[in-house]
């Protein structure tokens, strides 16, 4: 079983790491598609949580909610990726701003591993980009992927639409740490979380 790593619907206490295009000295675009930032400084990169109600709330995140491109984790959720995917995925430090002060103990956990995995005639695509041979995806119902498609591998991003993907043991290790940032929905239906995240049902 393939799952799609992605932000919980219901933020904890305000708890929702937005990338901050203006402090930032690297694109966000890179976090998912530069082939490496093993050389970015902290301070290339920040992201701003807005509307935190408290630091106590933040306390109890080991992985922060934001941007379903790659997963934005601190020293607890390290280990188990490392377990799971050796090699095969790259940690880049990013500087969190919250309540006026800056936390560093985040990084983003890039998948170095890419999979074609999505199953074009099988999903639901509303709007595609070419640019030369390369289809990106950028509107989406339903998401078919192909059977088998993570193989050995327990982590991967998704080359398009930008998931990451786990298998059922690492979803499992990952749930086992009762982190209230983490959430896992299955491709065929993360078309109906947007629509309960848009509409509020």
């Amino acid at each position: 079983m393939v799952w799609l790593w992605v932000s919980p619907l219901n933020e904890v206490g305000g708890v929702y790491a937005e990338y901050d295009d203006v402090r930032s000295l690297v694109p966000s675009s890179d976090i998912t598609y530069a082939p490496s930032l093993k050389n970015t400084r902290q301070d290339q990169i920040v992201l701003v949580i807005r509307k935190l109600r408290n630091m106590a709330v933040l306390d109890r995140h080991h992985c922060l909610p934001g941007s379903n491109a790659a997963p934005l984790v601190d020293k607890t959720i390290k280990p188990i990726l490392e377990k799971f995917a050796p090699g095969a995925i790259e940690f880049v430090p990013v500087t969190v701003l919250a309540k006026g002060l800056e936390i560093k103990r985040f990084s983003f956990a890039r998948p170095l591993t890419v999979l074609d995995c999505l199953d074009m005639e099988q999903s639901e695509i509303n709007y595609t980009l070419k640019i030369g041979n390369v289809v990106t995806v950028h509107d989406y119902g339903e998401l078919v992927l192909k059977p088998n498609c993570l193989g050995e591998h327990h982590l991967a991003r998704l080359r398009t639409p930008k998931f990451t993907m786990v298998s059922e043991e690492l979803k499992q290790a990952l749930e086992a740490t009762g982190d209230p940032g983490i959430d896992f929905e299955k491709p065929k239906d993360f078309w109906k979380r947007i629509w309960a995240n848009a509409t509020g049902r």
